[in-house]
């Protein structure tokens, strides 16, 4: 029986010295230590979810993000072809002629929208546009003149969320004004949109337009640099905004009463011409803009902190080890 004691005294001795059991305990309390921070982590997410969903409702109802394309010109033409019984043909393509010059100014003003606990930021922004057409030749097009239904041109301004728009939209075209209405002739630049008929009946003229454009959106503000030279002005009260997109303003000025931001792009700094037929290109690339951001976000300050559990408990056992192994004196695993 004494023989047995000492048996299992020896070996719980050489377990309590055994750095290769520390290390196991270490481990299996590391792991039972995890269970309540991944509990943590997953009500976290579940707010984050519930927090999405709201704004997201939120949008839905006064305005989603934003990304204006335009104004362009779209002019239809007749693609003429021989089908295989001889007969010939047409298919109806669209020749899209992009601005030569395109200045955007305009004012953004926020809104803060709360529902319970969630909040989200929603704007509604003021905008003037101006800029001139200048029609490429017709040596340039590669289109026979004849094929070319200039009578049915179009000039179109692509807007993401049509649910934005607050006023009607008026432009004005060589000093006549437009309506335009709802909808766009075709999606090869734009998914949706406005669009009016223009006066333009040879392809070497040239046209000057402006107009002024309300809208109501939520977290950004986008746009498309169609011009040749494009200039964009944009200045606000909110004091937080995140610069995103292909291009970062020239100059931009930020403090605790908002930001002004002005933004010089060139047709030199995309990747597509201002003509072309079809669907050839895609602009979306090249867009740039603003987001309104809410800096003070809980939830994502929360889940770092989560996150940086593994890393506490790794370096707390970590320096517990490390002095029993160095000081040899033991400590209780408790």
């Amino acid at each position: 029986m004494t023989e047995i004691h000492e048996s299992i005294n020896k070996a719980a001795g050489l377990i309590s010295k055994s750095v290769t059991v520390k290390i196991i305990a270490i481990g299996v309390l590391i792991l039972v230590l995890l269970i309540p921070a991944l509990m943590i982590q997953n009500l976290i997410r579940e707010r984050q979810a519930r927090r999405d969903s709201v704004v997201m409702e939120i949008n839905q109802k006064w305005g989603g993000s934003q990304t204006i394309t335009g104004p362009f010109i779209t002019v239809p033409f007749k693609d003429y072809y021989t089908d295989k019984n001889g007969a010939t043909k047409y298919n109806l393509k669209f020749l899209h002629i992009l601005p030569e010059t395109l200045a955007i100014t305009g004012k953004i003003n926020h809104e803060t929208r709360k529902r319970g606990i969630f909040e989200t930021v929603v704007y509604d922004a003021k905008l003037k546009f101006n800029g001139n057409f200048r029609m490429p030749s017709s040596e340039k097009l590669n289109i026979d003149p004849n094929n070319i239904e200039w009578n049915k041109t179009l000039l179109s301004v692509g807007i993401t969320d049509m649910r934005g728009i607050e006023n009607k939209i008026d432009i004005v075209y060589n000093e006549k004004t437009c309506k335009a209405g709802p909808g766009l002739i075709t999606t090869d630049i734009a998914p949706a949109g406005v669009s009016t008929s223009v006066d333009l009946l040879t392809a070497n003229g040239e046209g000057t337009f402006s107009f002024e454009l309300n809208l109501k959106g939520s977290d950004q503000l986008y746009f498309i640099p169609v011009g040749e030279t494009n200039t964009v002005d944009i200045n606000s009260a909110w004091p937080s905004p995140s610069f995103d997109g292909a291009f970062l303003p020239d100059n931009h000025k930020i403090n605790d009463k908002g930001f002004l931001a002005s933004w010089k792009v060139l047709h030199l700094n995309r990747n597509y011409p201002q003509f072309w037929m079809g669907k050839q290109y895609d602009l979306a690339p090249s867009a740039f803009g603003v987001k309104l951001i809410i800096t003070a976000d809980t939830y994502q300050k929360s889940e770092r902190l989560a996150k940086y559990a593994v890393m506490f408990l790794l370096f707390t056992f970590g320096a517990f080890f490390f002095s029993e192994v160095i000081n040899r004196q033991r400590i209780h695993p408790i």
